[in-house]
């Protein structure tokens, strides 16, 4: 019995390994994108308030993971809060011709880029721990 036991939590703690590296791909790609325009001097910096303040969130919401998955719809609210990031980092200005007429546009400072990877990552946090709680 108890080498089925071991097994047992061997299997389980293989799959929330492999469920949470396949679930922070996305993290390491808004990081990325969030900070892509920013001098290489603030990157560094971005990066590093952005994750720690991911890395509190994350801690936060696995504390309250039992009331999240009592919540109906979660995933369809942080789905599209999701793809509403996805197009803010994405979508660049359209039409060549509009752009000569206006001034150029300031790109984002340190603490939009925080900004945008502590919101993404709260979003796909509450995914995360929502999919580790279920394992």
């Amino acid at each position: 019995m108890g080498f089925d036991n071991a097994f047992h939590y061997l299997n389980l703690t293989l799959e929330v390994f492999y469920l949470d590296l396949l679930l922070s791909g996305d993290n390491a790609m808004v990081i990325a994108l969030a900070c892509r325009s920013l001098p290489p001097e603030q990157t560094r910096r971005a990066m590093v308030i952005g994750i720690e303040g991911a890395i509190a969130l994350r801690i936060l919401l696995t504390t309250v993971a039992g009331l999240l998955l009592h919540i109906p719809l979660l995933k369809l609210v942080g789905g599209i809060a999701l793809t509403g990031i996805a197009i803010k980092l994405t979508v660049e200005d359209a039409g060549d011709t509009e752009s000569d007429k206006r001034p150029p546009r300031n790109p984002p400072g340190l603490w939009s880029a925080v900004g945008t990877i502590v919101v993404a990552d709260v979003v796909m946090s509450v995914d995360n721990v929502v999919a580790l709680a279920a394992v």
